[in-house]
This record gives structure tokens, sequence and C-alpha cells, in this order.
């Protein structure tokens, strides 16, 4: 029987080059400080879990617009340039087509942030899904249309830069100390995960016992550059199956 690694384990192993931290780099050096942090005190666990969420952060902050442009006036701005891309490409049909497919789906979002109902919560959690339902779609035959791509790629843009430009963060800190100390995640996350494995067959509670682990190996060992904590373990509940090494996924009674 495989040995399944748990949360403890994770801050154990050393992060993966393939993380963008060759050894001696910025990155690197963070991530070394923040493994060490996490072995600490509460306090240090603290530190450790904001130090690799804003070290992230800055992966996906957008410096070339301007500060002082707040979130509702680069909404309409951006709006307004996503309805004109969209009405131009309409209007000249044929390949265009999949540019107003890219831009409509656009529009809505940003009307909303411009109308002051941006949740950073609900935007970063959807973005994430989104992500992940692309890399799944993507990843093996290329099986998506053209037009399904672009929609979900225009989705993805718009809430990426929305997310980045409200400069604020989910609360990953806080999922992580229940994660670790109680083993229970939020309503919302454990909805996400019960939908993935109602989906794909598995038991709710491998898939959970998975994104879990996501957390642990996101804040001791790494990840991508620019990617949260709930959007790591998420990645890692859609990649879990039974015949991958490095996960305990199992498949519900209904299912077999």
């Amino acid at each position: 029987m495989k040995t399944i690694k748990n949360y403890t384990d994770y801050l154990k192993e050393a992060h993966p080059a393939e993380y963008k931290a060759p050894k001696g780099s910025a990155r690197d050096k963070i991530l070394n400080k923040v493994k060490k942090l996490l072995k600490g005190s509460k306090e240090d666990k603290e530190k450790a879990y904001k130090l690799r969420d804003e070290m992230e952060a800055k992966e996906r902050t957008n410096e070339t617009i301007d500060p002082k442009v707040d979130l509702k006036e680069f909404a309409e701005k951006r709006g307004d340039g996503a309805k004109n891309t969209a009405k131009s490409s309409k209007e000249k049909g044929g390949f265009s087509m999949l540019s107003y497919d890219h831009f409509k789906v656009k529009v809505p979002y940003y009307e909303k942030a411009a109308n002051g109902k941006f949740d950073m919560s609900e935007f970063k959690d959807e973005y994430d899904d989104l992500l992940n339902e692309l890399i799944e779609a993507t990843s093996k035959d290329m099986d998506i249309a053209q037009n399904k791509f672009q929609e979900i790629v225009g989705k993805i843009e718009v809430l990426g830069e929305l997310c980045i430009r409200n400069k604020d963060t989910e609360e990953p800190i806080n999922e992580a100390k229940k994660a670790k100390k109680k083993k229970t995640l939020s309503k919302a996350t454990e909805a996400k995960i019960r939908k993935v494995a109602n989906k794909k067959g598995y038991t709710f509670g491998s898939l959970r016992a998975e994104y879990i682990k996501g957390l642990g190996a996101f804040y001791s060992s790494g990840s991508r550059p620019g990617m949260t904590a709930h959007g790591w373990a998420m990645a890692r509940v859609n990649k879990a199956t039974p015949s991958k090494p490095w996960a305990n996924v199992k498949k519900s009674k209904s299912k077999k």
C-alpha cells in the first residue's frame, strides 16, 4: 500500500525546481524562510502564511496601471473598451466572431464592478474554477469548441484583471489553519470539492483530503508563480486520480 503524505509531511519536503525557484533565487530564499517559520510558534506560522500569500500576490500585480485609478473607474473604462471591441467584431463577422465571443462575456463582470458590486471572494472563486475547467478541457486532446474556449479565456481575463486591480486577497490563512487543526473547510470550498467528486465518481472525503494536502504543499513547498492557496489546492483536486502516485483517491460505491 502506497504511503500518502499528510499536511505535516509536506512541511519537511523541499520545494520543486519547477516552481521557478532555483537555488539562491529570491523565490528560493522566501520559500526556505517560509518553511522555517512553519515549524515555529503560532505567530511564526501566521507570518509564513502571510509571506506566501503576498509573494504570489506580487506575481499577479500589474504595475503599468496608474495606482490612483480605483476599481470602479478601472472597470468602467475597461468595460467600455470591451463593449466597443465586441460591437465592432460582431459587425465584421466571419473570424472576428471569435473576438466577439471573447469580449462579450467580459461586459457583465465589468459592469458589476463599476456599479460597486465587486466581491473578491466570489470573483476569485469563479476565476479558480474557470482556470481549472480550461486546464481540464485542454490538457489532453484540446477537446473544446472554439467559441467555448474564447468565452472561458475571456472570463478568466476579466476576473483576473478585477481581482488584481482590487489589490485584495482571499483569506487562505484561515482556511489553512482550519485544515491543519480540525481538518474542516469552508462550506463554499466543500461545495466545490463535492461537485468534482460527483462529476468524477470519487468519494468526497478522499478529494477533501487532497485539497488539504494541496494547501500544505502551497505553503510549505511552493507553487507556480502567481497561484493562490485555494487555486493550487483545487488544481490538485481536479488532477487527482487513483492512478496518480501522489494521490489517494477512492471511487464512490455508486460508481464502482
